[in-house]
């Protein structure tokens, strides 16, 4: 069995990874759900995704150091572009508009304004094409 300090040291080195499975099995749930047409579903899981990411942010901000494992802000824009695009299916235009507001801040405010304004159409890439408002 093991002694209290050898169970800290494991869950230090191995809870910062154990939410990625959920958030990223959420949003691949959630893509799935938008290809086969059921929106509700797919919103549902999307909001699993994102719930599960800000549950893990350090003082509940965006910022670099916030999330556990580098890299999580993707997800995270992902996540909310997916919710914004089930929104826009559903006719939902107003909540469609906040959302994609959110995936638009979270790369934003993890860069800061001054990189975002300068490489804007970089970090936009990033926006998943195969979970797309505009796409029919």
């Amino acid at each position: 069995m093991l002694n209290g300090a050898d169970c800290l040291g494991s869950t230090r080195q191995w809870k910062p990874y154990a939410h990625q499975d959920l958030f990223i099995c959420c949003e691949l749930e959630g893509r799935g759900y938008f290809e086969i047409g059921e929106y509700e579903q797919a919103l549902a899981s999307f909001g699993e995704s994102i719930r599960t990411i800000e549950l893990f942010l350090k003082d509940g901000k965006v910022a670099p150091g916030a999330y556990p494992i580098g890299g999580t802000q993707s997800n995270h824009c992902h996540a909310a572009v997916g919710a914004a695009a089930c929104l826009h299916r559903l006719g939902r235009q107003d909540e469609c508009e906040i959302m994609l507001e959110k995936a638009y801040r979270i790369p934003r405010d993890y860069y800061g304004e001054e990189w975002f304004s300068a490489n804007r159409d970089t970090a936009l890439k990033a926006v998943p094409r195969r979970v797309c408002v505009f796409r029919n």
